[in-house]
């Protein structure tokens, strides 16, 4: 699995536990619901300066911190750091 399908999953299962939609988070969080939805379809992937914004609203991505959650970039999943593309 890649990054972007790992944060992908991370924000589903937000939205799931949370029981709210994509739109709704959007709004809750400042977000334009376009920018939420093309990184939740794959077309664009996902920013490190993104992913540090979905962990301030609560969104936990497992073996990834980023910025201030990490003071640098986390990745504990070697399988990450050897992906080639």
């Amino acid at each position: 699995m890649n990054l972007n399908a790992m944060v992908i999953d991370a924000v589903q299962a937000h939205l799931d536990n949370q029981g709210i939609s994509q739109a709704n988070f959007a709004r809750q969080q400042h977000f334009r619901q376009s920018w939420l939805n093309r990184r939740m379809l794959g077309i664009t992937p996902w920013k490190l300066n993104e992913i540090e914004r979905l962990q301030d609203a609560g969104v936990e991505i497992p073996g990834i911190a980023v910025g201030h959650h990490a003071d640098s970039v986390v990745i504990d999943d070697p399988a990450l750091l050897c992906e080639e593309g």
